[in-house]
């Protein structure tokens, strides 16, 4: 198993949301530790390309869908959060956007089986 830990808390608080790439997990995690408000959880495959001129990545994607995640204590699907908690998400979409005010930590976890 192959996996990575990413800490955005600062990326998070400083812009109100973070745009992950998700190609090559198979799983992901998100441990969202006291959330000021609402942090909700989107997916999209649009990567808003520019024939010949871009292949776009998470910075440039678009058209943002909400995405259930499955609260791992409770086992719910959910498509945000306003409290604590870790969260998993089958990777099924290229980009990952968790939005929100603040936190007082985001931290992502990734995994690749195999």
């Amino acid at each position: 198993m192959v996996s990575t830990l990413l800490d955005l808390t600062t990326d998070f608080n400083a812009n109100g949301k973070v745009n992950l790439d998700l190609s090559g997990w198979d799983y992901c995690v998100a441990d969202i530790l006291v959330p000021a408000a609402t942090v909700s959880f989107n997916a999209t495959n649009d990567a808003n390309e520019k024939t010949g001129i871009s292949n776009g990545s998470a910075y440039t994607a678009i058209n943002w869908q909400p995405v259930a995640m499955t609260n791992i204590a409770t086992g719910t699907g959910v498509v945000s959060t306003a409290t604590t908690g870790n969260f998993k998400l089958n990777v099924g979409a290229k980009f990952l956007q968790l939005t929100g005010t603040t936190a007082s930590k985001i931290l992502i976890y990734l995994t690749k089986i195999g």
